[in-house]
């Protein structure tokens, strides 16, 4: 169902006052003349827009949510062109342990684009406002994502193509997965929450079983750019909840996503990502008998929140998720169900 615009997690101003209080601080910012209809900024010849997410965008997925309602209000609400600034009213935007993913993608998509941090912001006035935060939008599930549900897809598959070009990406197709057989990347993360070392050993010897060859990617080793190439070259990601799911996004469209929480937790973050995409989505407890999710299921708000429940082990393996992942991902691509053995054996392919 289309959302109020005042339910989305960016608004309009004719005006904002902007400073920055000292050394190391957030810009502050006092809104003027508040747009009420978004349609209206398709009037704007130029625009300013200003990102207030203190705390969240050192966060791969955090920041792709960000960037994600960023170029759908672009696509969806400017004039191409229109946007000539961008300022982070944080100094905590761009993340050295993720490789400055977050700083590497905002210039190739925004060569032409002013983007300015608190530290080269002076005090002054700006017109044409857009702001974005997460904390406009009206949501139980993700603050993001989940208001800009309908209107987001296109601008999803446009914003992932055009990362693709300036990359040179030449992604996975159907007819490859058809002829080799679906081929799934194990995403590999560190304690606390991961696959006990028992059951991600099971898991990797007996997905082929489920029909799916498996290769293994720490993607903390990998630059951002050979994240998105690595992504782009297989047909499913497979982890635990985490940081590293937010590659999802790199998938070709026919792909799909497993992803295992600790029992007793659950949230839709990495879901909706995958909605956007239209990829296929399960999700399951690690446990047997767990509860197991599909893409575009809602079973209330999301639970287990903080780390004394999301930082815990996954010491079983939810094979019926898996089974049923393996099913939703071959009939995607026209395969019939695998029989024992199909999928060939674990290459044994670890990326660093």
């Amino acid at each position: 169902m289309p959302q109020p615009h005042d339910q989305m997690p960016f608004r309009l101003y004719r005006e904002a006052e902007i400073h920055r209080p000292g050394e190391g601080s957030d810009v502050r910012i006092r809104l003027i003349d508040p747009i009420p209809s978004l349609e209206q900024a398709r009037g704007f010849r130029t625009a300013t827009v200003i990102i207030n997410d203190h705390g969240y965008l050192y966060h791969y997925f955090h920041f792709m949510e960000m960037l994600l309602a960023l170029w759908t209000a672009e696509q969806t609400f400017l004039t191409q062109g229109a946007i000539r600034r961008i300022l982070f009213a944080t100094p905590h935007w761009t993340n050295p342990r993720q490789h400055h993913i977050q700083r590497g993608l905002m210039t190739l998509l925004y060569p032409n684009v002013r983007i300015d941090t608190p530290s080269s912001c002076p005090p002054e006035r700006l017109e044409n406002v857009l702001l974005i935060d997460r904390n406009l939008a009206v949501t139980a599930i993700n603050k993001f994502l989940e208001p800009l549900q309908w209107i987001a897809g296109r601008s999803t598959s446009s914003l992932v193509d055009t990362v693709f070009r300036a990359l040179g990406v030449a992604a996975r197709t159907p007819a490859m997965a058809r002829k080799d057989g679906p081929c799934a990347l194990y995403v590999r993360r560190p304690p606390p929450r991961c696959l006990s070392e028992a059951a991600e050993r099971d898991l990797l010897a007996r997905l082929p079983e489920f029909g799916l060859r498996v290769d293994v990617v720490d993607y903390a080793a990998l630059p951002w750019e050979a994240q998105i190439t690595t992504t782009a070259g297989y047909d499913a990601v497979i982890g635990v909840h985490g940081n590293g799911l937010t590659n999802l996004l790199w998938l070709p469209p026919h792909g799909g996503v497993l992803e295992f929480f600790p029992t007793g937790v659950h949230h839709y973050d990495y879901q909706m990502l995958a909605e956007l995409k239209q990829l296929a989505y399960v999700g399951a407890e690690g446990k047997t008998g767990g509860l197991v999710y599909r893409d575009h299921s809602r079973h209330g708000n999301a639970i287990g929140h903080g780390p004394e429940n999301n930082d815990r082990e996954v010491g079983e393996v939810p094979w019926l998720a898996v089974a049923q992942f393996a099913s939703l991902l071959r009939a995607r691509l026209g395969l019939s169900a695998a029989s024992p053995g199909q999928g060939g054996a674990h290459t044994g392919l670890v990326l660093l």
